[in-house]
């Protein structure tokens, strides 16, 4: 299937009568796309840089449309006295309420690991203490880390 530059379609040719036509207009064949249904392939006769032109300002437009969200790290050590962590609480709360996702590092080095399930409970509070800003992905133990992802909540 050929079309041409203004979206007209010309009918259907073979592969090698569309090469023919184009190489007397000075064009190019570009293939657009497959319709697997009717083994038809629908290519365009234009030129090619025109065309890498013009998919490359599509694509910079669907980036300016498109909102991204991004991820901000909050690092917490064993040893963290109790209103540095209410400090930490409150810019991790500051975040979310900008529409930032969340990601909550707490540290074990050493012997703190004997001491994971204390940790794992800790965790669990900071999870119910931000469930109303944030929807959670779960606690997740690594090797060195506990870590808990809060994804803003969309109103």
């Amino acid at each position: 299937m050929l079309i041409d530059e203004e979206g007209n379609k010309l009918g259907i040719f073979s592969k090698n009568e569309a090469l023919k036509k184009a190489e007397e207009e000075g064009k190019d064949v570009i293939q657009v796309g497959y319709n697997p249904k009717e083994w038809v392939v629908i290519a365009k006769f234009m030129e090619y840089g025109k065309f890498m032109y013009q998919l490359k300002k599509q694509e910079k437009e669907k980036k300016k449309n498109q909102k991204v969200k991004w991820m901000k790290e909050i690092k917490i050590s064993y040893n963290i006295w109790q209103k540095d962590l209410e400090l930490k609480l409150k810019k991790a709360e500051e975040f979310l309420k900008e529409w930032y996702n969340v990601k909550i590092l707490w540290e074990l080095r050493w012997r703190e690991n004997w001491f994971k399930d204390t940790m794992y409970k800790r965790m669990q509070e900071i999870e119910k203490i931000l469930w109303e800003l944030a929807k959670s992905q779960g606690i997740k133990e690594e090797k060195r880390w506990f870590s808990l992802i809060l994804f803003a909540k969309v109103k």
